[in-house]
């Protein structure tokens, strides 16, 4: 017995320090790596909302899109913002003029690492209007990436004269609170987890991206100063507030033509949110069997076709 329990002491202590070392080595990268200015080697343009910096990306003429409105591309809850849905988008909606937004806090956008009313999604459409405005645009079909579909709908539902068409892809609507979600609020570890999950860290989405390729592209946002920290403000926001459970409620109000494209092998988001969604939209739900939560990685010209073809023209 008592050598059972030397065993299980011994475990312990090395498990205790495994994580002072994990969490010592993603605070010191934290420190080390998020030393950039928000438009350091931005791509885009800013545009200043309610006091705070949002970065965008144009292609094309906005003024001659042959459907007769631009498209705008909405990111998901990725520190890499825009950067997450390149080339695809540009390379495989051709002949499309595309706006791609920075939402604030992710991308090349400002940073406030303090939980607040600035990322909600309702925020996050007042941005995305007075964007519109400032480029000169009255209506826009939209293309929604997981978070970015609870986006997409709460534009469609606050300002539905200015949008035509919605496609939702791996849409991140009716989800419940994560395990990541509460982990990485934790005292003393919940920071260090953070980066490695869903920040600049080696697991995490824009990480795995980026292996093993110089100056990614994608990794330079999570370069950025606070934005570890800027991630766990707008986690905490979403999860102790009911900002997205009043959305989900709205949803059935809408009436804007949309489309749901959904991975048969997406993990994040069950099948069951994406046929809610659908049926709340009165929409198609379009599922490719061999695609997990970013489709468009995996099937790119068929995610294109889906999109273009709903799309369609004027």
């Amino acid at each position: 017995m008592k050598r059972l329990l030397r065993f299980f002491a011994r475990a312990l202590l090395v498990l205790l320090v495994l994580l002072v070392i994990l969490v010592a080595h993603a605070n010191y990268r934290i420190g080390a790596d998020e030393t950039l200015e928000t438009d350091a080697q931005a791509p885009g343009r800013y545009i200043t909302v309610e006091g705070r910096q949002q970065h965008f990306v144009v292609h094309g003429d906005l003024a001659s899109d042959p459907t007769g409105v631009p498209l705008m591309a909405i990111h998901g809850f990725i520190v890499s913002g825009h950067e997450s849905l390149l080339p695809w988008a540009v390379d495989k909606l051709q002949g499309r003029s595309l706006i791609l937004p920075d939402l604030m806090g992710y991308g090349y956008s400002g940073r406030d690492t303090t939980p607040g009313d600035w990322s909600t999604p309702k925020s996050h459409a007042r941005y995305l209007a007075a964007l519109l405005d400032h480029l000169g645009v009255e209506k826009v079909d939209i293309v929604g990436h997981s978070y970015g579909s609870a986006i997409a709908a709460r534009f469609a539902l606050d300002y539905p004269q200015r949008v035509r068409r919605i496609v939702y892809i791996s849409p991140g609507l009716y989800t419940e609170r994560s395990a990541t979600e509460v982990v990485i609020q934790a005292p003393v570890i919940g920071r260090a987890l953070a980066w490695h999950m869903i920040g600049g860290g080696p697991i995490s989405f824009v990480g795995r991206r980026c292996r093993n390729t110089p100056d990614c592209p994608s990794m330079r946002p999570a370069h950025i100063r606070d934005s570890t920290d800027t991630l766990r403000a707008m986690v905490y926001t979403s999860r102790h507030t009911t900002v997205l459970e009043d959305l989900y409620a709205d949803i059935p109000r809408l009436h804007t033509p949309s489309l749901v494209i959904w991975g048969e092998k997406d993990w994040l988001v069950p099948r069951a949110n994406a046929e809610r969604l659908a049926r709340d939209t009165h929409s198609e739900l379009v599922v490719l069997p061999n695609c997990w939560h970013m489709p468009w990685l995996e099937e790119p010209d068929e995610v294109a076709k889906r999109v273009l073809d709903f799309l369609g023209g004027p």
